[in-house]
């Protein structure tokens, strides 16, 4: 008996494979109390702050390079779904989420943002910034704010430091490539589409529904329990 039950506390640790379909959750302590107040307030709060702010991006300026940005996100983090689901390995002992942790979705999608959004300022300044500021004050910021809420992730047990590596890696190549190829061609394509480089507000409002329900667990979770509720 005692043999059986370190064989089953082995296979949920963090590197190994998870079994099919839902991981199972750990039992260990959670490590939520060891993280400062200060870096749990910035940390929890990345999805709301970084949605929010791409979601009123396209509301408030709504052009073609804003659209393109946030459809290369969305196809990232589709993209790296699918990643986890195949590599399908566990999050640390003690995790409270029981999916799987390679690659990290939030380091993918915060490494992805932060790099288109760093790329726009250094290679082509958005309309909106002001053509005699620095960029660099505001790269500084972004920077440090990933470095916090990654650093979160880590503290708080959510992640392994290489399953945060490897999603800021994927997230990172993936906003290089794109931005280049959106500025080369993608983004006077979706111009022509438009017809304008003004994008309807219908548009923008049914990306960020999209979005919303493609990277909120929670709305996802809220709509499965709804289709389970109709006859």
């Amino acid at each position: 008996m005692r043999q059986r039950g370190q064989q089953q506390k082995s296979k949920t640790t963090a590197g190994s494979k998870l079994p099919s379909g839902d991981a199972v959750a750990s039992s260990t302590p959670n490590q939520e109390q060891d993280v400062s107040p200060v870096l749990r307030l910035v940390g929890s709060s990345t999805k709301w702050v970084v949605g929010g702010s791409v979601g009123m991006a396209l509301l408030l300026v709504r052009n073609a390079a804003v659209l393109n940005m946030i459809l290369g996100a969305l196809a990232n983090a589709l993209f790296n779904k699918a990643l986890k689901r195949v590599i399908n390995e566990a999050r640390p002992d003690g995790a409270v989420l029981k999916d799987p942790g390679m690659p990290s979705s939030h380091a993918c999608s915060l490494a992805f943002l932060s790099t288109f959004g760093v790329l726009a300022l250094l290679f082509s300044k958005p309309v909106w910034w002001p053509a005699h500021l620095s960029p660099y004050p505001l790269i500084s910021a972004i920077l440090a704010y990933d470095f916090v809420s990654l650093r979160y992730r880590l503290k708080s047990g959510l992640h392994t430091l290489p399953q945060l590596v490897v999603g800021a890696t994927v997230g990172g190549l993936n906003a290089s490539w794109f931005f280049f190829l959106c500025e080369l061609s993608f983004n006077e394509n979706m111009v022509r589409l438009l017809g304008s480089d003004s994008v309807p507000l219908s548009v923008a409002v049914a990306v960020n529904v999209f979005g919303a329900v493609v990277l909120s667990r929670g709305i996802r979770k809220k709509i499965k329990e709804m289709l389970k509720k109709e006859p």
